[in-house]
Formats: structure tokens, sequence, C-alpha cells
């Protein structure tokens, strides 16, 4: 089986996550699932020492351009995997990968700030940067009203986790939890 470019860059973009995520919680336990099925999709399930759980979902478009502008094109079908996705997580983020120039982070409430929520066949998200400045990013129904920094990705998705409060699982049925949990 050949590993294909799109791959090798997913793969560069969770691995990072991953590994900030470890430096930084390292007490976390995490469960990746992707289906090949949707390219973009990842789901992260993560378990606290206090049994305490999250779901993380992470739609991912890379573009292979070395310079700015970056295009990403959402047709119908990406936004209702995205939708589908936000319903079945806590949290969303969208990693755009541009180039080898950096990754961009937004989360679900900055993704409808320029694509809305009448999907069209094919929709749009552009990212620019000028030398040593963040990116600005619009879409097909608006603009950000300020400029995303190259680092927010993996970092937004780490404060996240960090910040992340959940009810205690009661001692009472742990052991049948972490079994759901884990199936």
């Amino acid at each position: 089986m050949t590993i294909t470019a799109e791959e090798t860059i997913h793969g560069g973009a969770i691995l990072r996550l991953l590994e900030d995520l470890q430096n930084v919680t390292p007490a976390v336990h995490v469960h990746l699932a992707h289906n090949p099925a949707e390219r973009s999709v990842y789901s992260l399930t993560l378990l606290d020492e206090d049994l305490k759980k999250i779901k993380i979902g992470l739609y991912v478009k890379s573009s292979r351009k070395r310079l700015s502008p970056w295009r990403y094109t959402l047709t119908r079908e990406h936004q209702n995997e995205i939708k589908k996705l936000r319903s079945a997580s806590d949290a969303l983020f969208i990693v755009l990968i541009n180039g080898t120039d950096g990754y961009l982070t937004l989360n679900y409430k900055s993704l409808k700030k320029i694509l809305d929520e009448d999907f069209a066949e094919s929709e749009w998200i552009s990212v620019k940067r000028k030398l040593k400045e963040h990116y600005r990013v619009a879409g097909t129904d608006g603009e950000l009203d300020h400029p995303v920094a190259r680092n927010s990705y993996p970092s937004q998705v780490v404060e996240y986790v960090t910040a992340w409060e959940t009810p205690k699982l009661e001692a009472d049925g742990v052991w049948e939890t972490l079994k759901k949990f884990w199936s």
C-alpha cells in the first residue's frame, strides 16, 4: 500500500498535536480515530486520571502551494462532514496546513464567521500572510476581523484541552464506563 502525500502531511499535523498534548498533559490518555472514507476527519477522545472524558473533532485541509495566498475549497459534502463532526464532539477545530509556511487553526465559531450555515455546492476559505505578519482569513460569507497567529495550531487545541472541565465520574460504575469508552 502506498502512502499519499496527503496522509504524510496530515500525519505530521496530528503528530505535532499529540506531542504537544503529551508535554502539557502527560497523564491524559488519547485515542485517535480516523475513517479513511472521510479523508479530512479526525476524532480525539481524551481521558484523564480522574476519568474525565472529552471528545475533540479535527477537520484537516492542506495546500501544497508554497506562498500566500492559500485557497481551500469546501464542498457541500465537506461542510456536512464538519457539521456531523461538530455534533459528535465537545469541540471542533479546523486545521489548515499552508504549504510549508505553517498551520492555522479555526474554532467552530470562527469558521461560522466566514462560512455560514447555508451550504452552497462549493465554498472557499482564503488564507493570506505577508512577511513577518499573522494570517488573514476570509471565506465565501465573510472574513475574520482579527489576524490569526502562525502558532495557532496546535496551541489552540492544547489550550482547550488544558482548560476543559467536565463532571467527575462517580466511583460506582467506573469499570463499565471505561469499557464503553474504549469500545
